[in-house]
């Protein structure tokens, strides 16, 4: 006889059961030998679950209530599904919501969209953290592999995974991955049903992502955070404003010597959540709002606010200004920030920042040993533009494990020189910066010649470290081999628009290919051009940085030869050989001595020299 299975709830499991569910799941009455109850085993929803499989007894009637066809579970039944967080991908794009019913092989999601039942095969279980944080908000990406992608970005930004920077701060937790205008804010709710009750209740952001960084991440949360039971749970409770004021100023007291070695982030947040309580009806994410999120972003963004913006008040003077005026209220912190203030003293004033969760990354990401001044420190301005075009899996890496990654890859073809790489790290083409003839490949020959030569340290990050010098004399084959470096460096590297605007570069080249034969000269030019276009892809990632727009995707656009600059560059190399071709006619016509003539001619002339000297002494 076929084992009798049940769908078993939460709320079903006694207390004194060690192993509680975190939903609904599916299990089988193994033990129907006892009058008034029966045991149950829960089953694995799938092979690799690594679930602890739950077993424990329960009243008949209650494993009875839950009875479902033994059938259900190999035909595409969706109980396991059921009150939990899922991602559906469709014709409009991208929803995250909570399966809260299912039929047979069909759920119902609800999303911030509404209800709408889908067959459950279309559906992925993900975790809460995600579906909460992305239940409005707009992806950038609609491929399946680049969502997912994403997903696991989000997961070890929260819980400091795989290279990145354990944070609780929204805008890092979705740099790059949604859209301008669209990521939720701290105070946001969401109605969800409790996995454990099958109630709904009121799910608060903060506290879904608190739960996540400290509870999941195995962190102690400070007395400032009460965390509920599960993360859809607020707390009963939440401390009153004298309670939240003696810790603010006790952790004040106890880290005013060290207060450069604690992430900022978490002061400055902290700071803000203070601000809320004495600002009546201020929203802590209302300065995020024109931050672009999106493929220009997020950079968890790196970007200095411009003179006439400021959060939250646009009268202020400046950031430091702000927070002391916050402060006013909590005598002793502001006496200790005033300190740290003054310490830091003119040189070491931090950048202004957008919002404040920019200054996790305003400050080195990073411990390094050795000599600090030849480790590579991105500007402000180039960890923005990095981000923004830099490829989801490596989004969020500090600077020293990503230029570490790039010298080992398998996709850098060319020397990994220090200046080339640091201006790699934020496409800083054109005049002041790389050339696409810098890149060159570098083969086993190139490697041999480079370690047999005192070469430069390729450790140095330094400043002061120059750029190779360029090919003398480069040919258009070189220049299409540098693109084509250049495009499989991308193609690991880089994100879908920059990766675009390179292939359309390399495809161009070729085509110039027809006009060949190509001088030195003109080769060039010619790269001198592809490099300014690169540049101007820079110059347009800052601009949509700055403005939430999309410029850059229409820069492929310029590889044509209709493109002034382009068209304007070979007139000018043309008139400069035609100049050449009439000055060499010129000389051509004109009566010259030959070199070896010269020598001859001077004998004649002395010659006659002499003889009218003796004739007029005969006369």
């Amino acid at each position: 006889m076929p084992a009798q299975l049940i769908l078993l709830f939460p709320e079903d499991v006694p207390q004194d059961t060690r192993t509680s569910l975190a939903a609904p799941t599916y299990a089988e009455i193994c033990d129907d030998s006892e009058p008034e109850r029966v045991r149950v085993r829960t089953l694995a929803a799938s092979e690799e679950e690594a679930q602890p499989t739950l077993d424990t007894w329960l009243p008949r009637s209650a494993a009875f209530r839950r009875l479902v066809w033994a059938s259900e579970p190999a035909s595409g039944g969706a109980g396991n599904l059921l009150w939990r967080a899922v991602v559906l991908q469709g014709a409009g794009g991208t929803t995250y919501g909570q399966v809260i019913e299912y039929k047979g092989s069909e759920v119902t999601v609800r999303s911030a969209s509404g209800v709408t039942s889908v067959p459950a095969s279309t559906v992925e279980e993900i975790a809460p953290v995600i579906a909460i944080l992305l239940y409005k908000a707009k992806l950038t990406r609609r491929a399946q592999a680049d969502i997912s992608s994403a997903h696991a970005l989000i997961l070890d930004r929260l819980l400091g995974q795989n290279g990145t920077t354990a944070s609780c701060s929204i805008r890092y937790l979705l740099n790059g991955i949604v859209q301008t205008a669209t990521p939720p804010r701290l105070s946001d709710k969401i109605l969800w049903r409790c996995p454990r009750t099958g109630s709904d209740v009121t799910c608060s952001i903060e506290h879904v992502i608190n739960y996540g960084y400290y509870r999941d991440g195995g962190k102690a949360p400070p007395a400032s955070v009460r965390l509920g039971e599960t993360f859809c749970a607020d707390p009963a409770s939440s401390p009153t404003e004298g309670d939240e004021r003696q810790e603010i100023t006790s952790r004040a007291r106890t880290n005013s010597g060290t207060i450069d070695q604690v992430p900022l982030a978490n002061l400055l947040d902290t700071l803000d959540q203070a601000a809320d309580l004495s600002i009546p009806g201020t929203d802590r994410h209302e300065h995020e709002e024109g931050v672009d999120f999106g493929n220009a972003t997020e950079n968890d963004s790196l970007r200095q606010v411009s003179p006439d913006v400021t959060p939250r008040d646009c009268n202020a003077a400046s950031a430091p200004v702000r927070i002391m005026s916050v402060l006013a209220n909590y005598p002793d912190l502001l006496e200790t920030y005033a300190s740290q203030l003054q310490q830091l003293g003119p040189e070491r004033k931090r950048p202004r920042v957008q919002a404040i969760s920019d200054s996790v990354l305003t400050t080195p990401r990073y411990e390094d040993g050795g000599d600090r001044r030849h480790n590579f420190r991105p500007s402000q301005g180039q960890q923005a533009v990095h981000d923004a075009i830099t490829a989801v899996e490596h989004r969020g890496k500090s600077p020293a494990l990503f230029v570490e990654h790039v010298r080992s890859s398998h996709a850098t073809k060319f020397l990994p020189h220090p200046a080339v790489l640091s201006r790699l790290y934020d496409f800083d083409f054109g005049v002041c910066g790389l050339s696409i003839l810098h890149l060159r490949r570098f083969n086993l020959n190139a490697k041999l010649d480079h370690a047999r030569s005192n070469a430069v340290n390729l450790s140095n990050f330094s400043v002061k470290v120059s750029l190779p010098s360029l090919p003398v004399n480069p040919s258009h084959d070189s220049l299409c081999d540098s693109l084509s470096i250049l495009g499989t460096y991308a193609e690991e590297f880089f994100d879908a628009p920059t990766r675009r605007l390179i292939t359309t570069a390399k495809a161009f080249s070729e085509e110039l290919n027809d006009y060949a034969p190509w001088s030195p000269e003109e080769v060039k030019a010619v790269a001198f051009w592809f490099s300014n276009v690169l540049e101007a892809n820079r110059r347009a990632t800052e601009f949509d940085i700055s403005h939430g727009t999309s410029t850059r995707s229409e820069l492929p656009r310029r590889f044509c030869m209709q493109d002034s600059e382009l068209s304007g560059m070979l007139l000018k190399l043309s008139r400069g050989r035609d100049e050449v071709a009439r000055h060499g006619k010129r000389k051509l016509h004109e009566p010259q001595l030959e070199t070896s003539d010269r020598p001859r001619t001077e004998a004649i002339v002395e010659t006659i020299a002499r003889l009218r000297a003796a004739k007029s002494r005969l006369q």
